[in-house]
């Protein structure tokens, strides 16, 4: 065989050995993004049917006054009772859709955009109050059930109010944040992505170079994993 002949023949061959390591190459990356992509799909079906996930309880007692002025305001009177309480933080799972994940096959990485907790109403136990004071001369039945009353709604709202303390919502939102990143995890890796990152964000946090998050709304999670 003449030597350029052999030449020409060893190029070919070169080229198909390329061809077919970029073709095995490219349908491994392929598939590696649209596992991601399955995946995701499935933890937004998942998490479509349900309406909120719980992260947090708040527990405690409060404590509530309440006056009546009684018969033409001759025979005042007031009520002083400790309520314990609870009350739960929700994650609203129908605004986690597709477009909440981005999923970087190079760094392996799963990022969530995670709305805010909100405290759910609170759980004052009327039945478990403790009476700690009164004052009057004499309170009627009909007095002493608005005070009840006046006590009872004082006590929801001093408990609501913890409740929307910063503290609280902060370790609600660390509670949320590592129950997402479980939530998210577990089915990523049963899937076949082996061990992966899972990163939650809250719209307002910083990204890694300090700036603020701006995600990208205009691109969808089927374009990013395809990219």
């Amino acid at each position: 065989m003449a030597p350029r002949l052999k030449i020409a023949v060893a190029a070919i061959q070169l080229l198909f050995v390329a061809a077919a390591i970029w073709w095995a190459n490219d349908r491994a990356d392929r598939a590696e993004r649209q596992l991601g992509l399955d995946a995701a799909r499935t933890l937004s079906e998942t998490f479509a049917k349900a309406r909120d996930l719980r992260v947090a309880t708040l527990s405690g007692e409060v404590i509530a006054r309440g006056s009546d002025p009684g018969f033409a305001g001759l025979l005042p009177t007031s009520m002083t009772v400790r309520y314990p309480y609870s009350v739960d933080y929700f994650v609203d799972l129908r605004r986690v859709d597709r477009s909440a994940y981005r999923w970087d096959s190079a760094a392996r990485t799963m990022t969530v955009r995670l709305p805010d907790v909100v405290p759910a109403r609170p759980n004052v136990d009327a039945g478990g109050g403790e009476r700690i004071g009164t004052t009057g001369v004499f309170m009627s039945r009909d007095a002493a059930q608005r005070l009840n009353g006046q006590v009872a709604v004082r006590a929801a709202l001093r408990a609501g109010e913890a409740a929307k303390k910063r503290e609280h919502l902060d370790r609600a939102r660390a509670s949320a944040r590592e129950a997402m990143a479980t939530l998210v995890g577990t089915p990523l890796r049963a899937a076949g992505l082996g061990e992966v990152k899972v990163v939650v964000r809250y719209p307002w946090e910083a990204d890694g170079s300090g700036a603020a998050v701006r995600w990208d709304e205009s691109r969808t999670l089927d374009q990013v994993t395809h990219r």
